[in-house]
């Protein structure tokens, strides 16, 4: 499924008047850029063969600076910038910068992501800092974030008051 999506996303990209549109709905698209580009890295999406994938123009840095109309976006798609963050210092490897920025992303989650309507953001996120927390040691990690995994598998996505776009992938808590 997610090959249809890269497909979707190239032509979009590519369409002449795509930097016409409004920054935050060019976000979205970002977003989702940044995300499949993420699962070509980890060996999840091939790219099509003969298509050179718009994807492969992806970088994090580029996609911060894009991402400033998000940034006041405390509950919503900031976290899209937050998780995206994450997701590449583990893909790389980047320990020391993940290891920065954790503090801070523990009091965000503190203070932005309370309530209902945001309880799988909080769990999932506070899931992650855990890799840090734990010295990036795997048994620990599993052993310290069981319970939250537990509830984030008994919270279904369409019972949260959150728009679609906030989960553009969706959370697996697969064994």
């Amino acid at each position: 499924k997610y090959e249809h999506c890269h497909a979707v996303l190239d032509q979009i990209l590519a369409h002449p008047n795509f930097n016409d549109l409004p920054e935050n709905i060019q976000g979205i698209w970002k977003t989702s850029q940044g995300y499949l580009y993420f699962l070509q890295q980890t060996g999840k999406l091939q790219p099509a063969q003969n298509q050179v994938p718009a994807s492969q123009a992806f970088r994090l840095g580029r996609f911060h600076n894009d991402m400033k109309v998000f940034l006041k976006d405390k509950q919503g798609m900031n976290l899209h910038v937050i998780l995206m963050e994450i997701l590449f210092y583990l893909l790389n490897q980047q320990t020391d910068k993940l290891i920065d920025r954790t503090e801070a992303l523990d009091k965000y989650r503190i203070r932005y992501l309370q309530g209902e309507e945001s309880r799988r953001s909080n769990l999932f996120l506070k899931i992650l800092l855990q890799i840090p927390k734990s010295g990036f040691r795997k048994g620990e990690v599993l052993q310290k974030t069981e319970a939250d995994v537990a509830e984030l598998r008994a919270i279904p996505i369409q019972m949260v008051n959150q728009t679609l776009e906030i989960e553009i992938l969706r959370i697996v808590t697969g064994k």
